[in-house]
């Protein structure tokens, strides 16, 4: 697990803020095979699932339970 999946699990926002503007990768996977987004989706952190790039989503097959979640925001 990476800090990015911990802190899209919490909700803590400001950390996967950081995170992201540090240049982390969204498409690392637990021992699982779940990303960070997944588990942001899976505890109702949706604010966090906003903080990645619409392309990310688009291009990501896996992250298709997001596309029309961010596309609404």
């Amino acid at each position: 697990m990476t800090p990015l999946h911990i802190a899209a699990r919490g909700g803590q926002i400001d950390a996967c803020k950081l995170l992201l503007s540090k240049g982390c990768e969204t498409d690392q996977v637990d021992k699982q095979g779940r990303t960070a987004l997944y588990w942001a989706k899976m505890m109702g952190h949706f604010d966090v699932l906003a903080l990645v790039p619409a392309e990310v989503v688009q291009d990501n097959a896996q992250y298709d339970f997001v596309e029309h979640w961010v596309s609404r925001t």
